[in-house]
């Protein structure tokens, strides 16, 4: 491979590639988060509509960008950053220059709502998915680069939304930031793609601060695809290879198909856990965006003048910046427990939201833009990292697209809603009550997010050992490894998901009681998601005592490297689904060794997974 590309990771051309990043969120989340609080009066006084019909552009704008984000995250996997990027920069280039040209507010819903996001989507998820093509141990510090750029954008750009629709029209301001948006193509153009061949052979060590983020942009497309081909080729039991030049009509809308629900796993919402995570974050974002639309207005209303309600955005932009780089580095230097510390800083947020009707003075404006920008800028920037804990990292990229759809959704009811109050009762005060109600909402139903957690885990184990009973059960020896494979592999086609999650969950208990196996086995080819730290305390199992076969001398002695040496040597090394039949053997040895425990020493040694499997047997 040539040197030149070799030297550009983490360093070199890396860095110019990060600049252009920065300066594409200042244009898009600059333009995404000032325009509405301009525009809307100015709509609404243009167009003679309510408060809550000159919302709905700027609403769809923001919903389309955030529902569209898997899907063009799923364009720059497939198809490049730089052409993902070069799209959404033309489209969002036109889309303002004929908004600029619609008399009508529906015809703004679809210019500047529907094809203004899409394009902001594309160039906003392209700007994050090259950071993670250039760098690999720098890409924390890239990233927290890039991402800053959206208070930047705030800062600048809401007193220049002010300037332009006050010394021109509403036209002429969207017209300039069309040519202004145009820049975005010129740094797309930078976007050069960097050979994957490279980047595998370069040495790194991968930093965990934002690899759910990379991760949910560069494997929103390809996660699973082997999976899915295969299992479909085998239910019609045809092999992939016949398939080739005979692709009809109806197997393209198949694939079209599997590929939204790639993008979108609903089936996540089966789960308690997922729901509760899901309908947190959709109260969060009905009233979290209501500021940056209508604050100037209720600063107005209390006899602030326009420009210092303006400047109320800057500030929080201001603000948005310095959270946000606090925010990273304490998640990357220190144990922070993300979803506690979003719960707080939401209920802090819609606290300061709430009272805020009933601020006067324009110094007890900027105390709530200072603790309302704590609160969103903790939100947006630990939101996925969140999701990757509550889901783990191998269903992130799907559970993070039904996430943003439920954001989409949220914004394009509650920002048309709060216009609508003011519309019904003739101030501002009703809007501001409701966001703050609907925030600390948000933040309370998501406390006991981690119980429910611990109850679905532990549900799941015992659901995924009664299935290896039944698998067990009706194969014709449970000594053979051929009829135990052949049984769970009718198995997983019954349920494959169901499967696969349980399986996720087993391999977390074996990096928690015998990490030096679970070791051996990420050598050996399996991935597995990191366990919840709060699996560890035996209060998780047992309420406040702990089982007594997780008391037993065979559980103390667990992580023992004899122990753990021989489950290891256990693990096949071939892992085509992700499927470990060894693991059944392990489950029947602990049956087996249970039962000669009881005439034995009580000090003989075991696994710690045995162990664990073993009472768990014996509770179910």
């Amino acid at each position: 491979m040539p040197k030149a590309i070799k030297e550009n990771i983490d360093g070199g051309w890396a860095w110019v590639v990060t600049a252009a990043s920065l300066l594409t969120n200042v244009l898009v989340d600059g333009v995404l988060f000032t325009s509405g609080h301009v525009l809307q009066p100015v709509w609404s006084e243009y167009f003679e509509v309510g408060a809550g019909e000159a919302a709905v552009p700027i609403a769809m704008m923001i919903a389309v960008y955030m529902m569209a984000g898997p899907f063009a995250s799923s364009m720059a996997d497939k198809y490049g950053s730089k052409l993902v990027a070069k799209l959404g920069s033309i489209i969002t280039v036109l889309s303002l220059f004929f908004s600029a040209a619609v008399n009508s507010i529906i015809g703004l819903s679809v210019t500047f709502g529907i094809f203004a996001g899409l394009g902001y989507s594309f160039l906003s998820m392209a700007s994050v998915s090259v950071i993670g093509e250039y760098f690999e141990m720098k890409r924390s510090l890239a990233a927290g680069i890039a991402v800053s750029g959206s208070g930047f954008g705030i800062f600048l750009f809401a007193p220049l939304m002010l300037h332009l629709t006050q010394n021109y029209t509403w036209n002429v301001a969207l017209v300039v930031l069309a040519i202004m948006m145009f820049l975005t193509f010129v740094f797309a153009l930078l976007y050069e793609p960097v050979n994957a061949a490279v980047i595998k052979n370069y040495p790194h060590d991968i930093s965990d601060s934002v690899r759910e983020t990379v991760q949910v942009v560069r494997r929103i497309s390809c996660d699973m695809k082997s999976r899915i081909s295969s299992r479909r080729n085998k239910e019609s039991g045809t092999d992939s290879s016949s398939l080739k030049g005979s692709r009809s009509k109806d197997s393209a809308f198949q694939r079209r198909k599997k590929k939204i629900y790639k993008i979108y796993d609903f089936s996540r919402l089966k789960g308690p856990t997922f729901t509760l995570f899901c309908f947190s974050t959709y109260f969060s974002l009905m009233g979290l965006l209501v500021p940056y639309i209508f604050l100037p207005q209720q600063a107005r209303a209390k006899g602030i003048s326009e420009t210092g309600g303006t400047m109320l955005i800057s500030y929080m932009g201001f603000f948005n910046i310095l959270v946000r780089l606090a925010c990273m580095y304490a998640y990357e230097n220190f144990k922070v427990d993300t979803l506690s510390l979003t719960n707080c800083c939401l209920i802090v947020a819609g606290f300061f939201t709430l009272a805020l009707p009933n601020f006067a003075s324009y110094w007890m404006f900027i105390i709530f833009a200072l603790f309302f920008s704590v609160g969103t800028g903790v939100f947006f920037t630990l939101r996925t990292a969140s999701c990757r804990e509550l889901c783990g990292q191998s269903d992130l990229p799907r559970s993070y697209g039904v996430v943003m759809l439920f954001m989409g959704v949220a914004v394009f009811i509650g920002i048309p809603l709060a216009g609508a109050f003011y519309d019904l009762t003739g101030n501002w005060n009703l809007t501001f009550y409701i966001a703050g109600l609907f925030i600390m909402f948000s933040g309370f139903i998501a406390w006991p997010i981690k119980g429910v957690k611990q109850w679905e885990i532990k549900r799941k184990i015992m659901k995924f050992i009664s299935l290896e009973r039944s698998a067990n059960e009706s194969s014709e020896s449970s000594d053979s490894g051929r009829s135990l494979e052949g049984s769970f592999a009718e198995l997983r086609k019954k349920k494959p998901k169901c499967v696969h999650r349980l399986e996720n969950d087993l391999s977390s208990l074996l990096k928690l009681h015998s990490p030096r196996a679970y070791e051996n086995q990420m050598t050996k080819g399996m991935s597995t998601p990191k366990s919840p730290k709060s699996m560890k305390s035996p209060k998780f199992w047992h309420g406040s005592k702990s089982p007594k076969k997780l008391k037993s001398p065979q559980c103390r002695t667990a992580r023992s490297s004899k122990s753990d040496e021989d489950f290891g040597n256990t693990t096949s090394s071939s892992s085509k689904d992700g499927v470990k039949v060894e693991v059944f053997k392990v489950i029947n040895t602990s049956e087996k060794s249970e039962q000669q425990k009881e005439g034995n020493n009580a000090n003989e040694k075991t696994s710690g997974k045995e162990g664990f499997l073993a009472w768990a047997k014996g509770r179910n």
